[in-house]
Formats: structure tokens, sequence, C-alpha cells
């Protein structure tokens, strides 16, 4: 040894930036808190951001243990997720990206979570084969499409001729400034909204028909 100490050797510079590190979306609360969601680098993808789920999930907090949720136009699932971690029963997420829907399933592999179901088809899709059997209603609905397809109102309109709402049933929908969130199909009750930036989101409450 001639007494000099040794550089260090650092890895190749190829091995320390082979992938660029992953997109994310981050769950907010509930038992897994912390917890990172992928987001695929996908155009139009547009995740709900931290901040707006808390808020939305504060306004939620009688409701969401044991509910079962409807989390349209998926993406990375940060509603449907976020839903699971504080306590809802089931989610059933629809993605028509092939995807996407393959990333939700490997994060609902790594979270060892079994109370979540898929469909890889468009919303439209679902509501259209929905029927009137009440048997499978949900209690909790997120949607959240593009905003440049401006589908806010013919989701909800066709959530309102169909059998997936249960009596009481919430809605939770993002969109832009243009939709207005008081053109509520019959049994629809504008209860909160609030802005983030560009983003309105909105906090609807249903009741069927004769229900009480």
């Amino acid at each position: 040894m001639n007494g000099r100490r040794q550089p260090h050797k650092h890895a190749p510079k190829s091995a320390l930036h082979r992938t660029k590190p992953r997109n994310f979306v981050r769950i907010v609360g509930g038992k897994w808190r912390g917890r990172h969601v992928p987001v695929a680098d996908t155009d139009g993808l547009r995740p709900t951001p931290d901040r707006v789920r808390e808020t939305l999930f504060n306004w939620l907090s009688p409701h969401i243990v044991g509910a079962h949720c409807l989390d349209l136009f998926a993406g990375s699932g940060a509603l449907g997720f976020e839903a699971l971690s504080r306590g809802a029963a089931h989610v059933h997420f629809v993605e028509q990206d092939r995807r996407m829907r393959v990333a939700l399933a490997q994060m609902l592999t790594t979270l060892e979570c079994r109370d979540a179901s898929i469909a890889q088809h468009d919303a439209f899709t679902l509501l259209d084969k929905a029927g009137h059997d009440p048997a499978n209603a949900f209690d909790l609905v997120f949607i959240d499409p593009p905003f440049s397809q401006a589908w806010q109102a013919p989701v909800l309109a066709a959530l309102a001729k169909s059998a997936l709402l249960q009596a009481h049933a919430h809605l939770y929908v993002e969109s832009n400034s243009t939709w207005d969130a008081q053109a509520l199909p019959d049994g629809m009750e504008l209860l909160r909204a609030k802005s983030a930036g560009l983003v309105r989101y909105h906090l609807i409450s249903w009741q069927r028909d004769g229900q009480a």
C-alpha cells in the first residue's frame, strides 16, 4: 500500500441512468398511506392531484368504509386505490387502454389486494350493458374523463337511467371550468364543488325515485 486513499469506484454512468425515473401518484390516506402508484407515460392521462384527493375523501369520510365503488375512466387508478386504502369494500376499475389496465393489475398484485376487479372497455360500453338489474349497484362512482371529450353530462345522464347506482349513492366528477355542474339529471344534487388551478371537482348526491 502506498498510504494514499484509493479512489471510490463509481458505477458506470450508463448503469446509473439506465432508465428514467417513473412518474407516480402517492396514496395520501388509509392503510396504504404513502405508497406510490405508477403513472404510465400516456397522452392525456391526468391523475387526480394529492390535495384534491385529500379534500374529496374528507368529504366522503362518512360514506367510504364498506362502499362498493365504480372507477370509470380509471387511468392510473389513483381514486380507486385511495378508496380501497380508506376502507372501501370493493372497487371496479374501468379502463380502455390495455397498458394502463396491465399497470392497474400489477399494482393490485403489489398491494396484495383482492377487493377489486378490472374491465378493459370504455365507460359507455359498461353503461350501455348495465341494464336495470340493481344487484350490483354502486355506492360511489368516480367520473374523471378526458376534459377534451366533455363526457361528464352524458355519463351522468346514462347513470341516472341505469341501475348502477344505489338509492343514496354519491358521485365524484372532475371537469374543466366549461362544464355546468348545476345542469344535472333529475335525482342528482350538487353537494360540494371546489377548484384547483384549471380543474373543478364536484361531489354529487343521487336520490332514486321513491326513496326517502
